[in-house]
C-alpha cells in the first residue's frame, strides 16, 4: 500500500463500508473507521510507519544529505537570495549581526522545512525577517527572540 492521503482515505473508507459523503456520525461508525485506520496502519513498512508519525508531529523526515550536497544548496540558497529585489530586513540582519544570519545552522533549519528547495527557502527567510521586524522591532532582527514572563504579575 503507498501512501497517498487520497487514495488511503478513500480506500479506508470503502474497506470500512463507511459513506464517502460524510464523516462517521453513529458509534458504530467511528468505531469501524477507527478500526480500518489502525489496520492500515499496522500494514505499513516501517518507513511508511515513520513518515507518517513524523508527518503528525509537524516536521518531515527526510534523509540527511551528505556534507558535500549541503554545502552546494547553501551556496544556492545565498545566490537565491542576493538575486532577491526586495530583502531589506534581511540585510539589515546582516548588518546587525552576520554570524547570527548566516550561521549554518539556522540556515539548514530552513532549508530542511523547505524540503532543501533553496529558492523556497530563500523566500522564508527574507519573510522571515521581515515578520520579525513588524513583530519585534529592528533591533531584535540579529538576534533570538525568547519567552520572557520577567515583569508579569506571578511570574
Amino acid at each position: 500500500m503507498s501512501y497517498t492521503r487520497h487514495s488511503i482515505s478513500t480506500h479506508l473508507v470503502e474497506k470500512a463500508g463507511l459513506p464517502l459523503d460524510r464523516f462517521p456520525s453513529t458509534t458504530d461508525e467511528i468505531e469501524r473507521a477507527e478500526n480500518a485506520v489502525a489496520q492500515a496502519f499496522n500494514e505499513l513498512s516501517m518507513d511508511e510507519h515513520e513518515k507518517i508519525i513524523f508527518d503528525v508531529h509537524g516536521f518531515a523526515k527526510t534523509a540527511e544529505l551528505d556534507k558535500e550536497v549541503i554545502c552546494t544548496l547553501m551556496k544556492r540558497l545565498e545566490e537565491e537570495i542576493e538575486n532577491m529585489p526586495s530583502k531589506e530586513a534581511y540585510i539589515l540582519a546582516k548588518i546587525l549581526d552576520l554570524d547570527y544570519v548566516m550561521n549554518h545552522d539556522f540556515q539548514l533549519m530552513f532549508l530542511r522545512a523547505c524540503d532543501y528547495d533553496p529558492s523556497v527557502t530563500a523566500i522564508m527567510i527574507v519573510k522571515h525577517f521581515e515578520e520579525k521586524r513588524k513583530l519585534f522591532g529592528e533591533q531584535t532582527l540579529g538576534r533570538e527572540i525568547f519567552q520572557s514572563v520577567r515583569g508579569v504579575e506571578g511570574g
